[in-house]
């Protein structure tokens, strides 16, 4: 269904290089490789202590406030503590930054990741690696995408595939604007956009590889069976 989407239903959407019967292909493999190492994903992200704390899935703007203290200092709070927990630093800084316009996200992620290494260590005194922190973040966006393909059917429950013939551009307001009071059809396709370009884009097919092979050296798990689309 989500290749079907991509380079069918909403072509319009994605650049033509990520529409073509060789991407989808190379797409379907990932996901299905990935998909069978799901757990072993969600372990390594969380292996490491020092990439483990106390965080929040989804601490959006909707989520929090903002306060000054007496001396001005500018404070947060959380509003919705539905997703607080002890998590993977790297995992959720995906969720922080998925809906992210695509050409800022690729543009500034390795900038973005550094700066909060920078701040991390000088609150708590712990530095954590840009590369490892790429990769969970890697990981939670594969996980999404994944996760993302079973929103298919509601993505033409809100917009049906006749009204999609028509449709040109992201900010057609049949997808931008909110549906039912909700903007989940503008979270999906945007879901769609990003994880689809940096399949393309990342050289993620490659990451993923060149872990299986490190964590199957540190594990002596055998690599597991090759995926191959139907």
């Amino acid at each position: 269904m989500g290749a079907d989407f991509v380079s069918s239903i909403g072509k319009a959407l994605f650049p033509p290089e990520c529409t073509t019967d060789d991407f989808m292909y190379k797409y379907k493999v990932l996901l299905g490789k990935f998909n069978s190492y799901t757990a072993e994903a969600r372990y390594w992200m969380h292996r490491d202590k020092d990439y483990v704390a106390w965080t929040h899935t989804n601490l959006n703007v909707d989520n929090v406030f903002f306060t000054r203290d007496k001396k001005g200092q500018l404070d947060a709070g959380v509003l919705d503590w539905g997703g607080v927990t002890c998590a993977s630093l790297g995992g959720n800084f995906w969720w922080w930054l998925y809906c992210c316009e695509y050409d800022f996200l690729t543009a500034h992620i390795d900038g973005l990741l550094q700066y909060f290494i920078d701040i991390y260590r000088e609150q708590c005194g712990i530095s954590l690696s840009l590369q490892e922190l790429k990769l969970q973040f890697i990981f939670s966006a594969l996980l999404q995408a994944i996760g993302v393909l079973g929103a298919v059917p509601l993505i033409y429950r809100m917009c049906s595939k006749k009204e999609w013939r028509t449709i040109t551009e992201r900010t057609d307001p049949r997808i931008y604007a909110d549906v039912n009071g909700t903007g989940n059809l503008r979270v999906y396709i945007g879901t769609f956009i990003n994880v689809v370009r940096m399949i393309h884009d990342w050289g993620i097919e490659e990451v993923i590889d060149n872990w299986i092979e490190e964590f199957t050296s540190v594990t002596g798990i055998p690599k597991k069976k090759g995926y191959k689309p139907s």
